[in-house]
């Protein structure tokens, strides 16, 4: 993503999460932005080239890992708590799913995201300790922000 952002929001909101690493950082700043009150424009004529995935080769255990585990973290910190634990129980079975298959590659992703799983419940004291941080700083509502942020 390209952004221009006001340094009193990316304070007020608390920054980039450092633990993120890759992928996802600037959706969990943009949701800590919305609930903080901030608001978030598109600028449609505004250009910016982007290489998707220019870090990471797209498929490879970096890749699957880091996307897998902050897409989790992102929802367990922000989301509203019933689609953070619906989306928390969905993932195991997905990876379960995964596992069972012939085809190597699906395994290997199944594998990549038991690891992020682990990972993610590994952290959830601290995600939790940040979702609480947040939520007396509030000026949305979590439902409000995810209507916004998470397509149907």
């Amino acid at each position: 993503s390209a952004a221009l952002l006001r340094m009193a929001a990316v304070e007020q909101a608390g920054g980039f999460d450092e633990t993120y690493f890759l992928y996802y950082e600037d959706t969990d700043l943009s949701w800590r932005l919305r609930l903080a009150g901030w608001r978030i424009a598109y600028c449609h004529n505004a250009i910016a080239t982007h290489r998707h995935a220019a870090s990471a080769r797209i498929g490879s255990e970096v890749f699957v890992y880091h996307n897998e585990r902050n897409r989790l973290f992102t929802l367990v910190k922000n989301a509203p708590a019933s689609l953070a634990a619906r989306i928390m129980l969905r993932h195991p079975v997905g990876t379960v799913r995964r596992l069972a298959l012939g085809d190597p590659v699906e395994r290997r992703r199944g594998v990549i995201r038991v690891r992020a799983y682990r990972d993610v419940v590994r952290a959830f004291p601290r995600l939790r300790r940040q979702r609480r941080s947040m939520t007396s700083q509030m000026q949305a509502r979590r439902r409000d922000v995810a209507q916004l942020l998470i397509a149907d």
